[in-house]
């Protein structure tokens, strides 16, 4: 049985988000959600569980998939951090020849600024992750007398 419809589409959704990255594929993405669906219920305690040839069970509401996305770019935005601190191998910034210029990045910045991507999607996960889990309380009694009610 193929991948189910939802982590196709979740899949293909995030790689168009990341803009078609060359080292990245749908397939990889899938296989990603399919392994990492524990670390939503971890989140948001929910009990989602990735099964190799169906996809994740019960099915992902919107505010899951906001939050499964945002887990995904968080562990790429890592991965290319990791990938372009590997290999240090500019040392320069600038290149002249003439009255041409051209400016080439430090490796060591394009890090920078990954790690400073993967810092936000984390921030934004834990903001809806807080959000998330507010809007699911629900009040473990109600009293009501009259026309004040008090929710313990």
């Amino acid at each position: 049985m193929p991948l189910n419809t939802q982590i196709q589409k979740i899949s293909e959704e995030t790689f168009e988000e990341l803009e078609r990255p060359s080292n990245l594929n749908p397939s990889f993405i899938s296989n990603w959600y399919i392994n990492n669906a524990g670390q939503i219920n971890g989140l948001v305690g929910t009990s989602f569980s990735g099964v190799s040839d169906s996809g994740i069970t019960p099915l992902l509401g919107e505010d899951d998939v906001s939050l499964y996305k945002l887990l995904f770019h968080r562990y790429y935005y890592k991965r290319e951090t990791k990938s372009n601190l590997g290999a240090l191998g500019y040392n320069f910034v600038e290149i002249s020849e003439g009255d041409s210029k051209v400016v080439v990045p430090r490796k060591t910045e394009i890090a920078k600024n990954l790690r400073g991507l993967s810092q936000d999607t984390t921030d934004e996960i834990n903001r809806l992750s807080v959000n998330y889990r507010t809007k699911r309380a629900i009040p473990v009694n109600v009293v009501s007398s009259g026309a004040t009610t008090i929710i313990y």
